[in-house]
């Protein structure tokens, strides 16, 4: 599970993995969100993920505030989300509690540009169902992969054969085999991932949010991008956090504007859900809101521009006959 693998309308994206990962629960949950918790039930899974990109979007991109990202997601009717909900209560997968808390915990604890999901995230749920029996979605296989020919969780697909995910020290040298997150396969054998700092080489992975990087002399090096600060390149503008951006002036990582600031177009200068439009960032609209149905102006999340306005799509639910 990855709080981005759901839909998150503008793509929250992180979850590419969780959806555009979801009502008195859902206000109990966008108030405390940002709380570390015990386990959370499986029946709240949906409001949690909404409550953490929410959370998210706000703290990292200039989102809204809460009742009107709830207003802009449509986590409910996500087929991927609702099958894996009802996958746990038919017994198809065996789910984690605790370790959905810390995954959600760990996605908005802040800004970082991870390259990859928490191990947590990865450990939230686990399949039951053997190769070639019924699912509705990967999760529900040992082998982590539900073929379906309607190519999503609108329909019923059959288990495909594979080793699933393999833990620490196990053997992923069978096609299709991939280690747990915060491992790699390295000559056979899924081994930790390198820690900042650590000598690397181009197919060795390192610990979220590292990289290798590859001097000329072939030498590498586990390391983070730049921070707020930090000296930074617009050959290789990526910084740590997803609210900063590297200035081409100052070749430096600063800030992302908020809404209302002046911009000129440099990629990255505003916050995400702000873009840069007639020299202004300007905040994405919410439902109800003025928008531009020419794309110029998108509105924020799930939403689309239907009159003039953002508006809930008709027939939201993909799934829907």
């Amino acid at each position: 599970m990855h709080p981005a693998r759901f839909r998150a309308g503008h793509r929250i994206g992180w979850f590419s993995g969780f959806v555009a990962v979801a009502a008195a629960a859902l206000a109990a949950v966008l108030i405390t969100g940002c709380d570390s918790g015990g386990a959370i039930a499986i029946d709240d899974i949906p409001a949690s993920v909404e409550a953490t990109l929410c959370n998210r979007a706000a703290q990292c991109g200039g989102g809204p505030d809460p009742a009107a990202c709830d207003a802009a997601l449509l986590i409910s009717e996500e087929p991927a989300l609702t099958g894996l909900v009802a996958g746990v209560k038919q017994g198809t997968i065996i789910y984690d509690g605790k370790r959905a808390r810390e995954c959600l915990d760990e996605f908005q604890r802040d800004c970082i540009n991870s390259l990859g999901a928490p191990p947590a995230c990865d450990e939230t749920f686990r399949g039951t169902v053997a190769p070639g029996g019924a699912c509705q979605v990967s999760e529900e296989c040992v082998s982590g992969q539900c073929e379906r020919a309607c190519g999503n969780a609108c329909c019923v697909g059959t288990c495909a054969a594979g080793p699933g995910k393999v833990l620490l020290g196990g053997d992923c040298s069978a096609t299709g085999a991939v280690c747990v997150e915060g491992t790699y396969c390295k000559s056979g054998k899924c081994v930790v991932d390198l820690p900042l700092g650590a000598a690397c080489a181009a197919d060795d992975v390192c610990r979220r949010p590292g990289q290798c990087t590859v001097g000329l002399a072939g030498a590498g090096t586990c390391l983070a991008p730049p921070d707020q600060g930090a000296a930074c390149s617009t050959n290789a503008p990526t910084c740590l956090r997803t609210d900063n951006y590297c200035d081409p002036v100052a070749q430096v990582c600063v800030k992302r504007k908020a809404a209302g600031a002046a911009c000129s177009n440099v990629a990255g200068e505003c916050a995400a859900f702000a873009p840069c439009f007639n020299g202004r960032c300007t905040a994405m609209p919410t439902l109800g809101q003025p928008c531009d149905g020419n794309g110029v102006v998108r509105c924020f999340g799930e939403l689309v521009c239907t009159n003039g306005v953002c508006a809930v799509p008709p027939g939201s639910n993909p799934c829907a006959p």
